[in-house]
């Protein structure tokens, strides 16, 4: 059972632009250089793994997918690629990558996956960029290198053609102290400047991406465009980012049971904000979930500090605002397997000590006093979290109990399925994503917080549904949605299915949902044409966008049914939330300004025209009658007059019932329409 990565990717683009020092948006001094477009995108959840909003960024799950664009807090460099011949320079600086303006922020989609926040900056490329570099990207470090003109002995710096990526990743700057508060058990804070370090390379040649004809003595000429994003193969390029720290959850799933205190002991203090890692290979195998992993530690003087800490774990809030059974915490990387160079026993192995708080009703007569002993346990980063198992000092193997090492962006789910009657722990321990699914399954959540799976016939073009291969294989185990009846439900354009997480947060328990665009959970197939059935052509949902789910019937348009008239026209909601009347194939769509149930009927806004400085000769004529008193205020007013018609079930209007119009003074103000 191997712990599972979440990895986040950057797309890199090129095209025409120059640059700034601080991004101050400055005018530009020549376009004869190519210029480069970098969009960083996040891979992560727009919402915590409990379903909270992390758009507000609370401390807990929002922030391991944030980077501080607001405040500058990142770079990106370029770099020599890997050396092949005698006068190559291997992975020495070029230049750093200048913005000319501020990140614009955006939402997207990639691979059936989702890349839920996007910062696109725009700037020049470095004069004389060789045809091979490296984009080496680093994001909410405590301190960046400075450029320099010579090499200073143990200073943080850049210099052309010196420094080296391993001489970024390895300074004594280049790590961070623990990321929580001992004080108030802060963990990830924009506030107190707590946040998840980020690194990511990635080695890129430019002949894979222009056309020859671009290339000149070995550089790239002219005021050109280049995507990086893709090759000339069409295939994808992105750059993967790591978080440099392991999240480490344990949930305690017991109605009866619950913890007083959960501490993560034998902490390291401090860890390095880069992996060991020269290259994107080094970390990152296309997603393929067996392979990206980074085995090997990169700890401060190679080994663990000897002024290890303890550390509470925080628990978290659920949908609800309530405290659920779960705590989490962010720790660096941490040594618990014997290496060439450090032998670690039993006991200096990190371990989370949990204490069960007392049973109501549990003290009775002839029973045993409540003791210390009896409700504290130790649980070990071991097989099932045992302590026999943690006296074997190896890697742990499906066959074989051993320890696990914690190891950058990874997730340590321990989960508490039980309670003997003595009150012993029974321990399953569940790295995050032990199934074949990535943390997240790299996909983006809805406004509800559940998991989107994207059906893409171009990513994937001969498989059932057009659905990635990973959510095929974990459909296997579970059922595909469907109605009332038993039937599978059909999938729509613009359908998609959602993973919905039960209360213990374990993906192999979740359900699965198939819903529509808005969001809404799709109950039943569309209903045939039926001139008498109200929910003629709609299918039944539920929608979760208010305080309160309600339940109704939609039709292909995404619009609510609120009345299907003998016609097959229509009275609906549509997703902005106006009341329209639908005539035709939705080719004709009328405001409707009030809609009576009970009788079926309504009015709807048969037209509506602008009239400048209206005179009272206007008025009469649009009203058919004399102006009162307050239509008469209106003149030499700019107004719009609209004209509304009475109609019933049948979609026809209503007989004997003229139009009534009435008049609206413009606001000058705005724009006409």
């Amino acid at each position: 059972m191997n712990p599972r990565k979440f990895i986040l990717p950057v797309a890199a683009l090129m095209m025409a632009g120059c640059a700034s020092d601080r991004f101050d948006n400055p005018e530009p001094e020549h376009d004869v250089m190519p210029t480069l477009s970098i969009t960083i995108g996040l891979e992560g959840a727009s919402r915590a793994a409990d379903g909270t909003d992390a758009g507000t960024f609370q401390s807990g799950e929002g922030l391991e997918n944030y980077i501080d664009i607001p405040n500058d807090n990142y770079r990106i460099y370029f770099f020599t690629a890997d050396k092949t011949g005698e006068q190559d320079k291997d992975n020495t600086y070029i230049a750093t990558f200048k913005p000319m303006t501020r990140p614009l922020f955006s939402s997207t989609e990639s691979n059936g996956s989702a890349i839920n926040y996007t910062y696109s900056l725009l700037g020049e490329a470095p004069a004389g960029l060789p045809l091979k570099f490296k984009i080496v990207v680093l994001a909410n470090w405590p301190k960046y290198p400075e450029v320099a003109a010579e090499v200073t002995t143990g200073e943080y710096q850049l210099v052309k053609e010196k420094t080296t990526i391993s001489d970024i990743c390895n300074h004594a700057y280049a790590q961070f102290d623990k990321i929580t508060s001992l004080d108030d058990g802060t963990w990830l804070s924009i506030e107190h400047k707590q946040l998840m370090p980020f690194y990511g390379v990635r080695s890129y040649d430019l002949t894979d991406y222009v056309d020859p004809s671009d290339i000149k003595d070995g550089k790239i000429h002219g005021n050109i465009r280049i995507d990086l994003s893709k090759n000339n193969a069409t295939k994808p390029t992105p750059l993967p980012l790591l978080r440099a720290m392991a999240k480490v959850e344990v949930i305690l799933d017991n109605p009866v049971a619950d913890f007083d205190t959960v501490i993560i002991d034998k902490v390291n203090y401090k860890g390095f904000c880069a992996p060991d890692a020269l290259q994107h290979s080094d970390y990152f195998h296309d997603y393929d979930w067996d392979k990206d992993f980074i085995h090997k530690l990169h700890l401060p003087d190679r080994k663990d500090d000897y002024d290890y800490i303890s550390i509470p774990m925080r628990r978290t809030k659920g949908t609800d605002g309530k405290y659920t059974k779960r705590w989490i915490a962010y720790v660096p990387e941490y040594r618990n397997i014997s290496d060439e160079q450090n032998n670690i026993s039993e006991y200096d192995v990190t371990f989370i000590s949990v204490k069960l708080k007392k049973p109501e009703g549990f003290s009775q007569d002839g029973e045993q006093e409540w003791e210390m002993a009896q409700k504290e346990r130790n649980i070990y980063f071991s097989t099932n979290g045992s302590e026999a198992a943690n006296k074997n000092d190896a890697q742990a193997e499906k066959d074989k109990p051993g320890r696990y090492n914690i190891e950058r962006n990874n997730i340590y789910r321990f989960t508490i399925t039980g309670m003997t009657a003595s009150m012993d722990c029974r321990v399953d321990v569940q790295p995050y994503a032990s199934v074949s699914l990535s943390y997240d399954l790299g996909l983006m959540r809805d406004e509800r917080g559940d998991l989107m799976v994207l059906p893409d016939k171009e990513l994937y073009p001969n498989n059932e549904g057009n659905l990635p291969d990973f959510f095929l294989d974990y459909m296997k185990d579970k059922e595909w949605p469907k109605d009332k009846d038993g039937n599978k439900l059909k999938t729509e354009k613009n359908d998609y299915y959602a993973i919905v997480l039960g209360n213990d947060g374990d993906i192999k328990n979740a359900e699965i949902w198939l819903k529509d665009a808005q969001g809404c959970k799709i109950l039943t197939n569309y209903a045939e044409k039926d001139d008498n059935s109200e929910n003629c052509s709609t299918r039944e949902v539920t929608d979760y966008s208010g305080l309160t789910s309600i339940t109704y019937h939609k039709d292909k348009y995404n619009d609510r049914r609120l009345q299907h008239n003998h016609d097959h026209s229509s009275v609906v909601i549509d997703p902005e939330g106006r009341m329209i009347f639908k005539q035709g194939d939705n080719t004709n769509r009328l405001l409707v300004e009030s809609w009576d149930e009970e009788s079926k009927t309504f009015w709807y806004e048969k037209s509506r025209k602008e009239i400048k400085k209206i005179t009272e000769e206007q008025i009469r004529k649009e009203l058919g009658k004399e102006p009162t008193t307050e239509d008469k205020r209106l003149i030499g007013q700019d107004v719009i007059v609209l004209t509304y018609q009475k109609a019933d079930h049948t979609g026809k209007n209503c007989s004997g019932i003229d139009s009534v119009s009435k008049f609206i003074e413009k606001d000058t103000t705005q724009p006409s329409e």
